[in-house]
């Protein structure tokens, strides 16, 4: 029996030229699309964000458990070529493009994968808090060098309770309680409920942003050290090319 051969798309046609006129058989085998590889994401439209609209990829798996520094040195290094950590507004801003999808059966998907996510893990964030013994706090967002001035430090409070919507624009981007507690109510099924230093530090204290659902509520957690290590949400700027108008070309 005569071997079969099998080729690649790259210079096919004259490899498939001469094997026809060789007689010999051979079957050709497709190579795999770098790009296609959308099984293991989802895609999200319209994620405002950094005033840019964007669409975001959103790994369907979680990323490993890191620190905040092992996570945001391999943003830095990868940019938007691969899943990476979120900054904490970056986050809730593709949670609620999710939320104002269209309903799908991707969309259920993606709520599901939400609820089990938040449920389960620890989930860290880019984002951290300098508390300060003086004035303002600092809101620091990842790799962007982007801080916002706030007054975190405060008793734990559930969102809708809260006299200072402050805080909330600075650590997810939206003062707007109604629309947060519309979005997590999607995402995990829980009211929000804020964690946070309660009084000044003596001096300067760095703290990380992470979340996680509990029976009762969702934690939005500002208060954890730098040197503990959470797993994440995966996330990263779509490709896809927009005209002026900002349509998808």
């Amino acid at each position: 029996m005569a071997p079969i051969y099998e080729i690649s798309n790259e210079n096919a046609d004259a490899f498939e030229s001469f094997m026809d006129k060789a007689k010999f058989p051979y079957k050709k085998v497709a190579e795999k699309n770098p790009q296609d590889d959308s099984q293991n994401f989802w895609t999200i439209p319209d994620v405002q964000y950094n005033e840019k609209n964007q669409d975001y990829q959103l790994s369907k798996e979680l990323l490993p458990a890191k620190t905040q520094a092992s996570h945001l040195e391999h943003k830095l290094k990868v940019g938007e070529s691969d899943f990476h950590i979120m900054d904490s507004d970056n986050q809730f801003a593709l949670m609620k493009a999710a939320y104002n999808m269209p309903e799908s059966e991707q969309k259920d998907e993606i709520q599901e994968f939400f609820k089990e996510s938040f449920y389960n893990s620890w989930l860290l964030t880019g984002t951290n808090v300098e508390y300060t013994p003086n004035g303002k706090d600092r809101v620091n967002h990842g790799v962007r060098e982007c801080s916002q001035e706030a007054n975190v430090v405060g008793k734990d409070e559930w969102l809708k309770d809260s006299k200072n919507k402050e805080v909330y624009g600075a650590i997810l981007g939206e003062e707007n309680a109604k629309i947060i507690e519309e979005v997590y109510n999607w995402a995990t099924g829980k009211d929000l409920r804020l964690w946070r230093l309660n009084s000044n530090p003596k001096k300067t204290t760095k703290r990380v942003v992470r979340s996680v659902s509990g029976v009762v509520r969702t934690g939005l957690n500002a208060y954890d050290v730098p040197v503990s290590q959470f797993s994440c949400f995966g996330g990263k700027a779509s490709q896809t090319k927009r005209d002026a108008r900002g349509q998808r070309s």
